[in-house]
Protein backbone atom coordinates (compact mmCIF):
# COMPACT_ATOMS: atom_id res chain seq x y z
CA UNK A 1 0.00 0.00 0.00
CA UNK A 2 1.47 3.37 -0.88
CA UNK A 3 2.20 5.90 1.88
CA UNK A 4 -0.58 8.35 0.91
CA UNK A 5 -3.33 5.77 1.28
CA UNK A 6 -1.83 4.58 4.58
CA UNK A 7 -1.84 8.17 5.93
CA UNK A 8 -5.44 8.77 4.81
CA UNK A 9 -6.69 5.49 6.29
CA UNK A 10 -4.81 6.07 9.58
CA UNK A 11 -6.09 9.62 10.04
CA UNK A 12 -9.64 8.59 9.09
CA UNK A 13 -9.56 5.76 11.63
CA UNK A 14 -8.32 8.10 14.37
CA UNK A 15 -10.99 10.70 13.60
CA UNK A 16 -13.81 8.16 13.87
CA UNK A 17 -12.54 6.56 17.10
CA UNK A 18 -14.03 7.18 20.53
CA UNK A 19 -14.97 10.74 21.48
CA UNK A 20 -14.18 12.47 24.76
CA UNK A 21 -16.52 14.74 26.76
CA UNK A 22 -16.61 18.44 25.85
CA UNK A 23 -14.98 21.03 28.06
CA UNK A 24 -16.60 24.27 29.25
CA UNK A 25 -13.27 26.11 29.24
CA UNK A 26 -12.74 28.89 26.67
CA UNK A 27 -9.41 27.42 25.54
CA UNK A 28 -9.91 23.72 24.98
CA UNK A 29 -7.02 21.53 23.81
CA UNK A 30 -8.78 20.63 20.56
CA UNK A 31 -12.31 22.13 20.38
CA UNK A 32 -13.12 25.76 19.51
CA UNK A 33 -15.60 28.20 21.08
CA UNK A 34 -18.94 28.53 19.33
CA UNK A 35 -19.11 31.44 16.83
CA UNK A 36 -15.33 31.91 16.80
CA UNK A 37 -13.17 32.46 13.72
CA UNK A 38 -9.86 30.91 12.73
CA UNK A 39 -7.30 32.32 10.31
CA UNK A 40 -4.00 30.77 9.38
CA UNK A 41 -1.75 29.17 6.86
CA UNK A 42 0.46 26.24 6.09
CA UNK A 43 3.19 24.84 3.96
CA UNK A 44 1.71 22.45 1.41
CA UNK A 45 3.21 19.69 -0.71
CA UNK A 46 1.50 18.16 -3.74
CA UNK A 47 2.53 14.52 -4.25
CA UNK A 48 1.17 14.10 -7.78
CA UNK A 49 1.90 17.71 -8.71
CA UNK A 50 5.43 17.23 -7.30
CA UNK A 51 5.61 20.77 -6.00
CA UNK A 52 5.44 22.80 -2.82
CA UNK A 53 3.70 26.01 -1.87
CA UNK A 54 1.61 27.90 0.66
CA UNK A 55 -1.97 27.62 1.87
CA UNK A 56 -4.18 30.23 3.56
CA UNK A 57 -7.48 29.50 5.29
CA UNK A 58 -10.32 31.19 7.17
CA UNK A 59 -12.87 29.14 9.13
CA UNK A 60 -16.03 29.92 11.05
CA UNK A 61 -16.77 27.64 14.03
CA UNK A 62 -20.53 27.07 14.14
CA UNK A 63 -20.10 25.17 17.41
CA UNK A 64 -17.24 23.52 19.31
CA UNK A 65 -16.87 20.70 16.79
CA UNK A 66 -18.08 21.88 13.37
CA UNK A 67 -16.31 24.50 11.25
CA UNK A 68 -16.26 25.47 7.59
CA UNK A 69 -14.64 28.02 5.34
CA UNK A 70 -12.54 28.83 2.28
CA UNK A 71 -8.93 27.89 1.63
CA UNK A 72 -6.53 29.10 -1.05
CA UNK A 73 -3.34 27.28 -2.07
CA UNK A 74 -0.55 28.17 -4.44
CA UNK A 75 1.98 25.51 -5.45
CA UNK A 76 4.91 25.79 -7.80
CA UNK A 77 6.96 23.13 -9.59
CA UNK A 78 9.26 23.04 -12.58
CA UNK A 79 7.44 24.75 -15.49
CA UNK A 80 4.04 24.78 -13.76
CA UNK A 81 1.92 26.50 -11.10
CA UNK A 82 -1.25 25.36 -9.36
CA UNK A 83 -3.93 27.61 -7.83
CA UNK A 84 -6.41 25.77 -5.62
CA UNK A 85 -9.58 27.23 -4.10
CA UNK A 86 -11.51 25.00 -1.68
CA UNK A 87 -14.65 25.31 0.44
CA UNK A 88 -14.01 22.89 3.31
CA UNK A 89 -15.89 21.55 6.36
CA UNK A 90 -14.50 19.73 9.42
CA UNK A 91 -16.12 17.88 12.32
CA UNK A 92 -13.67 17.60 15.24
CA UNK A 93 -13.34 14.54 17.46
CA UNK A 94 -11.44 14.79 20.76
CA UNK A 95 -9.11 11.79 20.83
CA UNK A 96 -6.99 11.82 24.00
CA UNK A 97 -6.16 15.53 23.75
CA UNK A 98 -5.73 15.66 19.98
CA UNK A 99 -8.36 17.02 17.61
CA UNK A 100 -8.92 14.58 14.76
CA UNK A 101 -11.25 15.40 11.89
CA UNK A 102 -12.38 14.28 8.47
CA UNK A 103 -11.90 16.89 5.72
CA UNK A 104 -14.58 17.30 3.07
CA UNK A 105 -15.52 19.92 0.52
CA UNK A 106 -15.48 21.21 -3.04
CA UNK A 107 -12.51 22.36 -5.07
CA UNK A 108 -11.69 24.59 -8.04
CA UNK A 109 -8.18 24.23 -9.50
CA UNK A 110 -6.23 26.11 -12.16
CA UNK A 111 -2.95 24.70 -13.40
CA UNK A 112 -0.65 26.75 -15.64
CA UNK A 113 2.03 24.75 -17.42
CA UNK A 114 4.70 25.84 -19.87
CA UNK A 115 5.43 23.11 -22.45
CA UNK A 116 8.64 22.41 -24.41
CA UNK A 117 7.71 25.05 -27.02
CA UNK A 118 7.30 27.62 -24.21
CA UNK A 119 3.57 27.84 -24.82
CA UNK A 120 1.43 28.35 -21.74
CA UNK A 121 -1.27 25.74 -21.16
CA UNK A 122 -4.11 26.50 -18.75
CA UNK A 123 -6.26 23.69 -17.25
CA UNK A 124 -9.26 24.53 -15.04
CA UNK A 125 -11.38 21.95 -13.20
CA UNK A 126 -13.90 21.43 -10.40
CA UNK A 127 -13.58 18.57 -7.95
CA UNK A 128 -14.28 17.04 -4.55
CA UNK A 129 -11.91 17.10 -1.56
CA UNK A 130 -11.73 14.28 1.01
CA UNK A 131 -9.13 13.67 3.69
CA UNK A 132 -8.31 13.81 7.36
CA UNK A 133 -6.32 15.93 9.77
CA UNK A 134 -5.15 16.29 13.34
CA UNK A 135 -4.52 19.39 15.43
CA UNK A 136 -3.69 20.59 18.94
CA UNK A 137 -4.70 23.93 20.46
CA UNK A 138 -2.39 26.00 22.65
CA UNK A 139 -4.83 28.67 23.86
CA UNK A 140 -5.49 30.78 20.71
CA UNK A 141 -2.80 29.08 18.59
CA UNK A 142 -3.46 25.77 16.81
CA UNK A 143 -0.86 23.55 15.14
CA UNK A 144 -2.20 21.15 12.52
CA UNK A 145 -1.38 18.67 9.78
CA UNK A 146 -3.74 17.41 7.08
CA UNK A 147 -3.73 14.95 4.24
CA UNK A 148 -6.27 15.46 1.45
CA UNK A 149 -7.15 13.76 -1.81
CA UNK A 150 -8.67 15.92 -4.54
CA UNK A 151 -10.86 14.11 -7.03
CA UNK A 152 -10.09 16.33 -10.04
CA UNK A 153 -9.20 15.93 -13.73
CA UNK A 154 -5.73 17.45 -13.25
CA UNK A 155 -3.22 14.59 -12.80
CA UNK A 156 -6.08 12.06 -12.57
CA UNK A 157 -6.63 13.22 -8.97
CA UNK A 158 -4.16 14.87 -6.61
CA UNK A 159 -2.87 14.27 -3.07
CA UNK A 160 -1.68 17.02 -0.71
CA UNK A 161 -0.09 17.27 2.74
CA UNK A 162 -0.30 20.44 4.88
CA UNK A 163 1.60 21.45 8.01
CA UNK A 164 0.54 24.76 9.51
CA UNK A 165 -0.59 27.09 12.24
CA UNK A 166 -3.92 28.82 12.97
CA UNK A 167 -4.99 31.73 15.19
CA UNK A 168 -8.44 31.80 16.83
CA UNK A 169 -10.55 34.95 17.26
CA UNK A 170 -13.44 34.58 19.69
CA UNK A 171 -16.60 36.58 18.98
CA UNK A 172 -17.94 35.75 22.48
CA UNK A 173 -15.88 36.33 25.60
CA UNK A 174 -16.63 33.53 28.07
CA UNK A 175 -14.87 33.14 31.44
Amino acid sequence: MNIRKYILISLSFISFSSMKAQSDCLYHHCLFPESSFIIGGSAIYGFDFVGAGINGRFYYNMNERFCFGPEFSYLSATNKDLYDINLIAHYIFDIKGIGAYPVGGINYSIENEINELHDKENIETWGIVAGAGIHRNFKRITVFTEYSHHFVKIHDDADFMNLGILFMFNSKQNH
